[in-house]
């Protein structure tokens, strides 16, 4: 609070020098960006001038001018209205350098680019797995169908991460639009899921290995329809209730984990099964299993 008062006053006060002046301070930082938004236009654009000017002379000192041009996109959040209308353009350009993001942090605020910023953010095969993450979670934070059409450059990139951030992305899309375009044919998932998210499972019929995380996740009714499943992976959720699964006669692997789960009359029936895993449950009682004659590993713990 403290920050957005100094902000405020600052504008007031047309202290735009002197907020310039503190841009590499990083107490300073969140008292600058508040004030990109606090002043008139012209004010903001000032400010913006000033701290991408401290950029190109910062040059030889690579974090401080990195540190720069990631504080004037900061700003950019801030700011509702600019003199001209190609300026927002112009600072999108300025501080092409910092893209692509390296960090979720940075593609937190490269995404204040908006729309300008999305060409920006387009597949590179050779970009690590942790960048190309990064990419995708600032497309989805951008949003729009434009930002959707540039992720869907991304699907054919197998590695983990970026698998990861895109099902991550589905929650900023509309759910059936991403479904198809995005995630259609998708054999695997990995989801950190919310209630909403396991819910739109549905939409994936197709898929055949699961990994599902998270205490949000306590309701599976959504997998009941997912009859292709043959691997599920629950970690950490809050599911007690297993009868979805009852439902999945092609399980083979499964593993449970946390305290919800203690009951495993559901089990019974998945006669394919040849794996399960049961961690940090309260299961106390194994004769549920006892027909399972596919079963050849039982992992406990």
């Amino acid at each position: 609070f403290q920050e957005y008062l100094a902000a405020g006053w600052a504008m007031q006060q047309d202290k735009v020098g002197a907020l310039a002046a503190r841009a590499t301070n990083t107490q300073w930082r969140e008292t600058i960006v508040l004030a990109a938004g606090s002043g008139v236009p012209a004010q903001s654009w000032a400010l913006l001038q000033e701290i991408l000017r401290q950029a190109d002379a910062a040059q030889s000192e690579p974090d401080s001018w990195r540190y720069l041009l990631l504080l004037a996109l900061d700003c950019l959040e801030t700011c509702s209205e600019l003199p001209q209308p190609g300026q927002w353009q112009e600072v999108v350009a300025h501080v092409r350098p910092v893209f692509p993001p390296y960090s979720r942090e940075e593609a937190e605020i490269v995404a204040n680019g908006g729309v300008h910023a999305i060409e920006l953010l387009g597949y590179d095969p050779d970009y690590p797995a942790e960048v190309a993450a990064a990419c995708i979670q600032a497309l989805a934070t951008i949003g729009g169908d434009k930002a959707m059409r540039t992720i869907t450059a991304y699907v054919s990139d197998k590695r983990w991460q970026v698998q990861q951030a895109l099902a991550d992305a589905w929650t900023q899309f509309e759910p059936q639009r991403y479904a198809d375009q995005v995630l259609a044919g998708r054999k695997r998932l990995m989801l950190s899921a919310a209630p909403v998210e396991v819910n739109r499972l549905r939409l994936l019929p197709g898929l055949t290995q699961l990994a599902l995380s998270g205490p949000a996740a306590s309701d599976l009714t959504p997998l009941a329809g997912l009859t292709q499943l043959k691997m599920i992976f629950l970690i950490g959720t809050a599911a007690s209730d297993l009868s979805a699964l009852a439902g999945l006669p092609q399980l083979k692997p499964l593993a449970l984990s946390g305290r919800a789960v203690s009951d495993l009359r559901a089990l019974a029936g998945l006669t394919q099964l040849t794996e399960l895993y049961l961690i940090g449950t309260t299961v106390s009682d194994l004769t549920d299993l006892a027909g399972l004659t596919q079963l050849t590993q039982l992992y406990l713990r």
